[in-house]
């Protein structure tokens, strides 16, 4: 998987490996590790978890090669429109920088040195409003240029099995357990 990752211009993001015969735990031992928001089985023993960041052009070649190394259990994608936000930055840094323009036109307009610092105080805080904006408009460009990719390997795929939910067949066999049960006490008794 890493080579994978590092083959397609990616990176690990994030990893849990289990190289045990038990159910992953929190570090207190207390808790089962949920494996991931994405990923709704966890596995018994010699498992792992990994985050990748793949470049986007490359994600469905990247999930061609990761599919190589196993069987496909589960496989789900989703997709994040942040277009409405990249445009929004953009637009906030170009009255940014209009602003940050205006304000150098008065300070060559002051008359005197508390105008002066004054200005330059307004025109500090304008910049470093733009290079937030800016900061913000590098996230989204990666958020569009890398993908993210979260991978359950286990060479050990018993899944855990989990308890029957509530239902009629449920509450009709917990009802059969019960009745059972009081016969037995009725017939100890007896």
């Amino acid at each position: 998987v890493r080579a994978v990752a590092a083959g397609m211009g990616g990176a690990v993001l994030q990893e849990s490996v289990n190289a045990t015969a038990m159910v992953p735990s929190d570090a207190s031992g207390s808790a089962p590790v949920a494996p991931s928001p994405v990923l709704s089985t966890a596995r018994r023993g010699n498992s792992g978890y990994l985050t990748l960041a793949i470049p986007s052009a490359k994600l469905d070649q990247a999930l061609d090669q990761l599919a190589e190394i196993g069987a496909v259990v589960q496989r789900a994608s989703g997709a994040k429109d942040v277009t409405a936000t990249y445009v929004d930055v953009e637009s906030r840094m170009a009255t940014k920088k209009a602003s940050i323009d205006r304000v150098r036109a008065l300070m060559t307009q002051a008359k005197d040195i508390q105008q002066i610092v004054a200005i330059e105080s307004e025109l500090a805080s304008r910049e470093a409003e733009l290079e937030s904006l800016q900061a913000q408009l590098a996230a989204l460009s990666s958020q569009v240029s890398m993908s993210s990719v979260t991978i359950a390997l286990s060479s050990n795929p018993d899944a855990i099995v989990a308890e029957d939910s509530p239902g009629f067949m449920s509450g009709l066999k917990t009802g059969w357990a019960a009745f059972l049960t009081s016969v037995r006490v009725a017939l100890t008794v007896l």
